[in-house]
């Protein structure tokens, strides 16, 4: 007797809105940590797939953006990173193995900037940030030379040994820098070890 598989009806995918009454998490981590292994920078847009755990995010493989040659402000050297095509409500992208751990000047302004984009999403050696932006407030353009940010961040390369070396306290105390720099801006991260089953549970402010 032959039997015929139940149809499953799964949602369209779409971009993520009213999404703070639900979880949300990126599946299937292990993917983005491999793609830190390659010599650019990837980055993409996450979509919504309803599930009975809540919102699961993932990306549209075809719409992955590979890393191209561009002249990098921070150091006004030809560098290799990933522009995207376009903003969603939640962005992401790669720190690959031979970069920083931790976000550029552009990576933070950037949720200032484009009224578009909730939330950034960022892989590194180290692990994941996450930047939510809530505020009314506008840069009218990105500043990759603004001296206090670029001290924030110098302080947290040398703390971490250039950057080799992982320090919770340093991570804590950029992480405030950050935000009270910023007012609206969270600044969240979680390293690798304590990320279970390859979900990372977003933080909806």
């Amino acid at each position: 007797m032959s039997s015929k598989k139940a149809k499953i009806e799964k949602e369209p995918i779409r971009e993520c809105h009213d999404f703070k009454s639900r979880i949300l998490y990126i599946c299937d981590t292990f993917k983005y940590k491999e793609l830190l292994k390659a010599e650019n920078e990837y980055c993409g847009n996450f979509y919504c797939f309803d599930n009975n755990i809540g919102i699961c995010l993932f990306d549209v493989e075809k719409w992955i953006v590979y890393g191209e040659e561009h002249l990098d402000p921070e150091t006004n050297q030809i560098r290799r990173y990933c522009q995207h095509k376009y903003y969603t409500q939640i962005i992401w992208h790669t720190h690959p193995l031979t970069s920083k751990n931790y976000p550029s000047i552009e990576d933070i302004q950037k949720v200032l900037k484009y009224d578009k984009i909730s939330i950034s999403i960022i892989f590194t050696s180290w692990g994941i940030w996450q930047i939510n932006y809530s505020g009314k407030y506008r840069l009218s353009e990105i500043n990759p030379k603004d001296e206090n940010v670029k001290k924030m961040g110098n302080d947290l390369h040398d703390d971490t040994s250039r950057g080799r070396i992982y320090n919770e306290n340093a991570v804590r105390e950029y992480r405030q820098n950050i935000q009270n720099y910023y007012p609206g801006i969270a600044v969240y991260f979680k390293t690798w070890d304590n990320i279970y089953e390859h979900k990372y549970v977003i933080r909806i402010d």
